[in-house]
């Protein structure tokens, strides 16, 4: 919100950056937190879930921009109604691995006996004792090099790597060309983006 009433591009270029920075975190976050709370399959769709109004979202600013053509009222517009989301503060769950990292077994305790209740659930006599805190479990330490420690390992790294890479590559040719294609801005962005939301759901 702060970003609608820069005075100074200068500014404006170092909000927007501390925005990246701080967006990407929250978005991950959240994605972490969906999906830990599940287990199964549930993942995979929490997962989905999860990523897949980010699509809509960028087919609703297009029609957002169409109304509010001064940047200002558009980032006003776009960015106030986050301030609903802040009440799930105290709504969410804390992230039931981070309590276990912290050794705030009581904590997760009460996490985890709330989840079991909403799901009709029992959990077991002695969850209590299952509950090893990462400081007193004596395994060792993870790293990125983890990631190419086996055949598969380094397989899924590659592949994964190749793909985010034509993913982000693809997306953002397009969407940073839009006014070279021809035809409506905001039409074009809806469009692609379509085109895009049908890729990701087949």
């Amino acid at each position: 919100t702060i970003i609608a009433f820069s005075p100074w591009f200068e500014m404006y270029v170092v909000l927007r950056t501390l925005l990246g920075f701080v967006s990407v975190s929250v978005v991950f976050s959240g994605f972490v937190l969906s999906v830990e709370l599940v287990g199964g399959i549930w993942r995979i769709v929490a997962g989905v879930s999860y990523m897949f109004p980010v699509s809509v979202s960028y087919m609703t600013i297009a029609g957002i921009a169409w109304f509010f053509r001064d940047w200002r009222h558009l980032q006003l517009a776009v960015s106030l109604p986050g301030f609903i989301f802040v009440g799930l503060w105290w709504v969410l769950p804390e992230s039931p691995l981070w309590l276990l990292a912290m050794g705030r077994t009581k904590e997760l305790l009460s996490v985890l006996q709330h989840g079991a209740a909403v799901n009709r659930k029992e959990l077991p006599h002695n969850i209590d004792k299952q509950l090893i805190p990462a400081t007193e479990n004596h395994t060792k330490p993870a790293s990125v090099l983890d990631l190419f420690r086996t055949p598969r390992l380094r397989r899924n790294t590659f592949f994964l790597a190749i793909i985010w890479f034509t993913i982000y590559l693809v997306y953002y040719g397009l969407v940073l060309n839009l006014g070279n294609i021809g035809g409506d801005l905001y039409i074009n962005s809806v469009s692609i983006l379509i085109f895009i939301l049908v890729l990701f759901v087949l």
